[in-house]
């Protein structure tokens, strides 16, 4: 079997923009809200202590057990972990990491390749699930994707980068990357498990996935409305909630014929053709 890869350039985070990102993803100190649960980092040490070796013959004792609630865990002072926080996030990359998308409970942060200097990253975008999602108060985020939209304009290749978010309530949000709300559907009644954009050689699928079923998003549906609900939004036309409520996108909802425990992942290979003899 072939496998085929790319080497690419280490693209380097600072320091202060690291800690700029970790306060707002998991401090909670930067546009406070009332419903924003702060979250705290924590490590542990990977030292032994000779005593807590065991004899592997002699008998475990399971039976004589006893079992309390254990206190958490201080961060080590010692141990310099400066990117640790980042396991507490979704991490999700594009585009051989030119961007870089963090979540959190209900917020995200976007990260770009510097204009200046492309072996460092910037801050594209902090955002908040705010006012503009009345459903989000209760909510918060469980997964996302970046994609781009694309554009009939000779000079670029792109319109903007889309930022897909999918959220406990079983609604996908769609923001631009600077942040600016664009569009909304609601999916499910339960919880998004997994968002993902696929492109093959001949096809591109956005799927979105919960635990019972996946539904397949049509592409060319899917560009006609984001593209014009960014146009409404620039021209201060509609809000993302009036577009909401009158754009449309076409969907496939399928489920699969055996899945006892549910799906968490679904995975888009294009369009097959079916083995058959062809006729000359």
């Amino acid at each position: 079997m072939a496998v085929s890869f790319n080497l690419e350039q280490n693209v380097l985070l600072d320091r202060e923009i690291a800690e700029k990102v970790k306060n707002y993803l998991l401090g909670g100190d930067h546009e406070e809200s009332h419903h924003f649960v702060k979250r705290s980092v924590s490590s542990s040490s990977d030292e032994n202590d000779s005593s807590d070796l065991r004899d592997p013959e002699k008998p475990a004792g399971v039976i004589d057990w006893t079992f309390s609630e254990q206190a958490p865990v201080s961060p080590d002072p010692n141990i310099e972990a400066p990117l640790a926080w980042l396991s507490q996030c979704y991490v999700i990359t594009y585009n051989c990491l030119d961007y870089v998308l963090l979540l959190n409970q209900q917020r995200f942060a976007l990260l770009t390749r510097s204009a200046s200097d492309d072996s460092q990253y910037e801050i594209g975008c902090l955002k908040e699930l705010d006012y503009q999602l009345g459903f989000a108060k209760e909510d918060n985020i469980t997964c996302g994707c970046l994609f781009g939209l694309g554009t009939h304009r000779v000079s670029e290749t792109l319109d903007c980068l889309i930022v897909a978010i999918g959220m406990s309530n079983g609604h996908v949000v769609f923001f631009t990357e600077r942040g600016v709300l664009l569009f909304y559907e609601q999916f499910s009644e339960s919880e998004i498990y997994n968002v993902t954009f696929d492109q093959t050689e001949d096809s591109q699928q956005l799927t979105v996935v919960t635990s019972a079923d996946f539904f397949a998003v049509d592409p060319i549906s899917l560009h006609s409305t984001l593209l014009k609900a960014k146009s409404a939004i620039a021209k201060s036309e509609k809000t993302a909630e009036e577009l909401s409520k009158s754009l449309e996108v076409d969907v496939d909802r399928l489920k699969p014929e055996k899945s006892k425990n549910g799906i968490r992942h679904v995975l888009f290979t294009g369009v097959h053709c079916q083995s058959s003899f062809k006729q000359y």
